[in-house]
């Protein structure tokens, strides 16, 4: 029977955590269709170049887009009345018009042009999940438009805005609900677009930092994982490693709990110490592996007590008394353990004699059995 109390970590914690490592995919509300992934091979818009011209409206060059071919000319019609639209500030009527290009003409040059237009109209309302949807889309289904890299930052910069708590969203204009969770569910999202870039690492890191903010360590700690496992040579990785310990060290409620997490925290720690002697968190790595190593044998101690003061087992007493003064040798618990050792160690002595005056005693009885005489019908 298991005497002290365990923590574990609840059912909840990893359904959420899977829920969050797959919403991007199908609940996006503008991810790419199946007729898109179909469609995308046909467009090129890498070989062609669009450009805006206030009198002339949009115009391409390159090899990639036939003018002539079907529902090309209807695509750049209603691209041109969208952005007529929003030049005269109509912003909704702009948007109805991108919503039309790329959703009909999915294939064409045009539609990752609108949905980039599409993006500037939803920061300029502050609505930035639906400009960082819109950005996704361009990611994920047209990587050769425009300046990949900028697309990614400006991506970068939206997800981080909610997941700070930028751009709330309102109720009644009286209610103000953070969108922290889209946030992290819009980094998700991120990583997913663009797995191998320099910003991949960072959004993980600031998945995890979402996550501890609201305490849920145990999702910081499966994006932390995922971000030393994928990304071991990041510059976030040190961070992603003391990160790890701590959220782990957050993780264990007391001496008296299951101390499994506190032996991770010190692996962590002793890893980051080994792996980065020279950051400039090495203190803040020292005092941690320090306090879960206290942490550690202070559990020792307290089932050493356990046993010494309830069971009377002294001899289990000595041994863990023993692994909390190994475990943290200068610490107050060490010097509490060893101060018991000296009441114990008298007690065990008595102990082991009784308990081999008992065996010697046994032995004797074996070699000389005492034979009872028998009785008959219970009379002799």
């Amino acid at each position: 029977m298991n005497t002290f109390p365990h923590r574990s970590i609840s059912l909840h914690f990893l359904l959420y955590s899977f829920f969050l490592a797959t919403i991007a995919l199908f609940f996006s509300p503008q991810t790419i269709s199946a007729k898109e992934k179909a469609n995308l091979a046909i467009a090129k818009e890498g070989d062609s170049k669009i450009s805006w011209n206030p009198l002339g409206g949009y115009s391409f060059l390159g090899k990639g887009q036939n003018l002539l071919a079907e529902g090309t000319q209807d695509a750049l019609r209603r691209l041109n009345k969208g952005r007529y639209a929003e030049e005269r500030g109509k912003k909704k009527s702009a948007l109805r018009a991108y919503k039309k290009v790329f959703n009909k003409y999915p294939q064409s040059i045009f539609a990752p042009e609108a949905h980039y237009r599409s993006a500037q109209i939803y920061l300029s309302q502050r609505k930035d999940i639906e400009a960082f949807d819109d950005y996704y889309v361009i990611l994920r289904g047209y990587p050769k438009y425009g300046d990949f890299d900028t697309l990614l930052g400006d991506s970068f910069n939206i997800a981080n805005d909610l997941i700070n708590g930028k751009g709330q969203a309102t109720m009644w204009g009286l209610i103000h609900i953070p969108k922290r969770r889209s946030g992290i569910i819009r980094f998700e999202m991120f990583i997913q677009a663009a797995p191998y870039s320099d910003y991949s690492a960072l959004a993980l890191m600031k998945i995890a930092k979402g996550h501890i903010d609201k305490k849920h360590y145990a999702l910081a700690i499966e994006a932390l994982d995922r971000l030393i496992n994928a990304y071991p040579n990041s510059l976030v990785t040190s961070d992603a490693y003391l990160e790890l310990a701590a959220s782990y060290l957050k993780l264990v409620d007391g001496p008296l709990y299951d101390q499994g997490s506190t032996k991770e925290a010190i692996t962590y720690f002793e890893d980051f110490l080994a792996l980065f002697p020279d950051n400039p968190d090495i203190k803040r790595a020292e005092d941690g592996h320090s306090e879960s190593k206290e942490l550690l044998a202070q559990s020792r101690y307290e089932i050493a007590l356990f046993y010494d003061k309830k069971h009377h087992n002294y001899v289990a007493a000595k041994v863990l008394y023993n692994d909390a003064i190994t475990i943290s040798p200068n610490s107050k618990t060490a010097e509490e353990a060893r101060e018991r050792l000296k009441t114990v160690e008298p007690k065990v002595a008595e102990q082991e004699a009784l308990r081999a005056k008992q065996l010697e005693e046994r032995r004797e009885e074996l070699k000389n059995p005492i034979t009872k005489k028998k009785r008959f019908f219970g009379l002799f």
